[in-house]
Parts: structure tokens; sequence; C-alpha cells
């Protein structure tokens, strides 16, 4: 019996269990695609110097210059502020040069009495143009030594030259400081018309400058 079974599987294999259908394979899911970020051009390179020369191309600027000697150039920047001219700078009124005073046909200075009274109200600019310093002579003050004195400078102008020596200014003697003041006092109360001599030694030669109001 056991071996009519086994004939009757062999004989009629569609009696028997069908093989499980293999399982069917999930669907692929798509690879992710990566976003790639968009490209930035590079801004375009200068051109350098030309070759052979110490020059940048026309519209660049030398920027630096490199170890082997080569220049850098730049194109100079649209918002870099255009750069002012420099602003001349006038000379102080009594740093200009000034011309030597008219004198008349008997050699004397003449002065004009409003520059006169200026000058005796601010000497700011007597004292910037030169110098003035006691003098001397064997211990006795003699006098005053005008020392610096600038070419073009109001002293100049008055007709002094540096290493002069001043004695007197309208007779009276400049021995020491009380009659320096005493002589301030008496060239402020000088009027139009009125003439002042200086007598003073050039070199050792005795001298005299006047100077007449006007």
């Amino acid at each position: 019996m056991r071996t009519l079974a086994l004939l009757c599987l062999w004989a009629t294999p569609a009696l028997a269990a069908p093989p499980a259908p293999p399982p069917s394979a999930a669907p692929a899911s798509a690879p992710a695609v990566e976003a790639t970020p968009p490209v930035i051009p590079a801004p375009a390179e200068a051109p350098g110097p030309e070759p052979g020369t110490r020059r940048c191309p026309a519209g660049q600027l030398v920027a630096g210059i490199k170890a082997d000697g080569a220049l850098i150039c730049e194109a100079p920047s649209p918002l870099s502020p255009t750069p002012l001219p420099p602003v001349a700078r006038s000379a102080p009124s009594d740093r200009a040069p000034v011309e030597p005073f008219a004198r008349d046909g008997d050699g004397r200075v003449l002065v004009p009495i409003a520059r006169w009274r200026a000058l005796l109200a601010d000497p700011t600019p007597l004292m910037r143009s030169a110098r003035v310093v006691p003098k001397y002579q064997e211990g006795a003050w003699v006098g005053f030594r005008v020392m610096g004195v600038r070419r073009q400078s109001l002293v100049a102008a008055l007709g002094f030259k540096s290493g002069d020596v001043i004695q007197t200014v309208a007779g009276q003697p400049l021995h020491s400081p009380d009659e320096a003041l005493a002589l301030y006092s008496t060239l402020r109360a000088a009027a139009p018309g009125q003439t002042i001599e200086v007598a003073f030694t050039r070199r050792g030669r005795p001298q005299t400058l006047v100077y007449r109001l006007q």
C-alpha cells in the first residue's frame, strides 16, 4: 500500500501542492538628488604689467611691488574718492616780503603815519623780522645791536642790517631799559610831518637814518 501511494504521487504531480511563489521585490526608490550650488564665476583678473616694461597697462595704478621686482597693478576703485588738490597756504602778513620804503630827495625815509602807529601798537612784525640785544662796550651799555635781519623784512625795509648798533633815537640815548621805555612814549606822540633821526654804527662807522612821517 505504501508503494502504491508513492506511485500515485509520482504519476500525478498536479495533486502535489504548488511551490510558494518567490516574494516579490519591493520597488527600488529613486536615488536622492543633491542640490548643486550655483557656480559664481570668479572676477576677471586684471592684466599684469606689460612684458619688458616697468609700468602698468593704461587705466591701472601701481598697487605694490613683488619680491622679484614685478609691479602689482590694480584698476582704480570707482568708489574711491578723488583726491582734492592741496590748499595753498598764504604766508602770514608779518612774514610777507616788504618792499623798502620810499625816500625823498634828501634821502629821508618816508613812512605813512598809519603804518607808523600800527607798528607802535603791535610791534610783533618788528620782533619777528629781527632780534635786538643790548650792546656793551667796556662794561657799559652803549645801545642795542640788531641781529638776524631777514631779507625783505620790515626791519630791512626800514634801512637796517644785521650788526648795526642803534645808539640814539630822536636825540634820546639808549643806555638802559628805562630810556627805551621813555623813548616809546616819544615815538607814539609823533605827528605827520615830523622827522625822527636814528644814529647807529655799522661796522664801527657812524651812520644816520632820518624818517619823515606823512
